[in-house]
């Protein structure tokens, strides 16, 4: 059973205004990932300030201040956790299969897109959970797992884009992505 827990909250600094609440053809961010993976049957709990629809909220409190804070304090109630940032503008619900095809007996499957491993669009067993207090960054957490990466050419083959994986901190890197549409 796979849940997926989307990371909504941050200042949002590079992109100058608020990533989640971006819109992407005539929804946010945050709605269209809820959207998708509801339509997927993957149940989703935002990680956040704002309640986005469809989705549980455990709301960000004065103690979060980065997206491994926020992880820190849920607690999975799936074998498997999909963590997804909110600024993926092409995110594509088929990357849950992808990953869960590609992690065996792994504690993570990780996108590995760019030359750069991508711990904010992975697929985690709930199990390691337990090491992130550990942990002081998602790279700390990675390298506390055994991780299977999946790289571009798995992705591609496996019918998903590797730009499904890829954030937009900025507004350039929105527009390198989706373009100039909305």
């Amino acid at each position: 059973m796979v849940q997926a827990v989307l990371l909504t909250g941050g200042r949002s600094v590079r992109m100058g205004r608020d990533k989640a609440a971006l819109p992407i053809g005539g929804e946010t961010q945050a709605e269209r990932i809820v959207r998708l993976l509801r339509e997927a049957n993957i149940a989703t709990t935002v990680l956040g300030k704002e309640p986005v629809k469809g989705a549980s909220l455990l709301r960000d409190d004065e103690t979060v201040r980065s997206p491994l804070e926020a992880l820190k304090r849920f607690r999975p109630s799936a074998s498997l956790v999909l963590v997804l940032s909110c600024d993926l503008p092409l995110f594509d619900p088929r990357l849950a299969r992808v990953l869960h095809d590609h992690l065996g007996d792994s504690d993570a499957a990780v996108p590995y897109v760019d030359g750069f491993r991508q711990p904010l669009v992975a697929l985690y067993r709930s199990s390691a959970f337990a090491f992130i207090p550990s942990a002081t960054c998602p790279m700390d957490w990675l390298d506390s797992l055994d991780v299977r990466l999946v790289g571009e050419d798995e992705l591609q083959r496996s019918g998903v884009h590797p730009n499904a994986t890829r954030g937009a901190n900025t507004p350039e890197e929105l527009t390198a992505l989706i373009g100039d549409r909305d």
